[in-house]
C-alpha cells in the first residue's frame, strides 16, 4: 500500500538480521539499528535496505552505527551523497537499474 516504510538489515551472506516497519522512515531505521545493537551484532559487515530516500542526517545515523552499505528504492538527496562520501558509506539506489552514488569500490555488479 506504500503506507509504511520498511528497513531491513542483512549480513554479508544476504541473511536477514532485523526488520522494522513504521510510518516514518527515520523510525524504521532507528528500530532496526536498536534491535541490532540489543542483539549485540557487529554492523561493520552488514547491508541496510530501506524504502525511503536518504538525506544527510539519515546517512549520519547509518555511519554512526558503522553500517558500510545502504540500499534504497528511492534516490538519496545530494547532501546525503556528499555526507556518504565524507563518512565512507556506500549509497545505492535500485530502480530500473543500479545506481552507486558513493564509494563504488565496495560493489561488484
Amino acid at each position: 500500500t506504500e503506507a509504511v516504510h520498511v528497513t531491513g538489515l542483512f549480513n554479508e551472506y544476504g541473511e536477514l538480521l532485523c526488520i522494522a516497519e513504521d510510518i516514518g522512515r527515520y523510525n524504521a531505521l532507528d528500530k532496526v539499528i536498536g534491535r541490532a545493537l540489543i542483539k549485540g551484532l557487529d554492523l561493520s559487515r552488514t547491508v541496510l535496505a530501506l524504502s525511503g530516500r536518504m538525506p544527510s542526517d539519515m546517512v549520519l545515523k547509518i555511519a554512526r552505527a558503522d553500517i558500510p552499505v545502504a540500499i534504497s528504492v528511492a534516490y538519496p538527496t545530494i547532501e546525503g551523497i556528499k555526507k556518504a562520501r565524507e563518512l565512507n558509506v556506500t549509497l545505492i539506489t535500485v530502480r530500473d537499474k543500479i545506481y552507486v552514488h558513493s564509494i563504488p569500490e565496495r560493489v561488484e555488479i
